[in-house]
C-alpha cells in the first residue's frame, strides 16, 4: 500500500518580523483606544480648580500676614512648574519621575514656595502615547497619580524637615 502525503489545506507563514509589526500596532491601537476612552470617558478637570486655587491665594495671604515670603522669585517658580510638568507629563514611557522627585524636594524651601508652585503649575494635560490622558490636571493631583507613593513619601518627608505644612 502506498502511503497518502498528506498537507494542511491551510498553512500559516509569518515572518518574525510581521509578527514584531503586528504587535506592535496592536500595542498602539489598544492604548489608543484606551486613551480616547479614558478622555470621552472624563472630558472635564480633574483639577480642584477655582476651589484651590482660592484656598491657595487665601493661604498665601495668611502666610504674608505672618511675615513668610517665598524664598523664589516668581519667574523661578514658573520655571519650576514647567520642569516638573515636562518631567512627568509623558506618562510610563518618557517621562523622567526621579527628575520630578528631585526638583520637588531641593528647590522649595517654605510653605509659600509650595503654594506658589501650586499657582503657577495651575491646570495642566499629561499625556500617554502623546495622547491626552484624562482632563487637565493641577500640581497635586498630577504629583499623586504619576509619582509612585515612595516618592510621595520622600518629598513630604524632605517638606516635613523644611516645616512645610504642604503634604501631596
Amino acid at each position: 500500500m502506498a502511503k497518502k502525503k498528506t498537507s494542511p489545506r491551510f498553512q500559516l507563514k509569518i515572518h518574525p518580523g510581521q509578527l514584531l509589526i503586528g504587535a506592535g500596532i496592536l500595542l498602539l491601537g489598544g492604548t489608543a483606544v484606551y486613551v480616547a476612552a479614558k478622555t470621552i470617558g472624563n472630558p472635564h478637570n480633574e483639577s480642584r480648580g477655582d476651589d484651590l486655587f482660592s484656598q491657595t491665594n487665601k493661604d498665601l495671604k495668611d502666610l504674608e500676614r505672618q511675615g513668610i515670603q517665598k524664598t523664589m522669585s516668581q519667574s523661578e517658580i514658573e520655571a519650576l512648574a514647567n520642569q516638573v510638568h515636562n518631567a512627568i507629563r509623558y506618562s510610563a514611557v518618557a517621562d523622567d519621575k526621579g527628575r520630578a522627585e528631585a526638583l520637588l524636594k531641593a528647590r522649595p524651601q517654605n510653605q509659600a514656595d509650595v503654594l506658589s508652585l501650586i499657582q503657577a503649575y495651575g491646570d495642566r494635560q499629561l499625556h500617554m502615547f502623546g495622547l491626552p490622558d484624562g482632563g487637565l490636571k493641577d500640581l497635586p493631583t498630577s504629583i499623586s497619580e504619576e509619582l509612585s507613593n515612595s516618592r510621595i513619601e520622600r518629598i513630604n518627608q524632605v517638606y516635613a524637615s523644611k516645616g512645610i505644612r504642604f503634604r501631596f
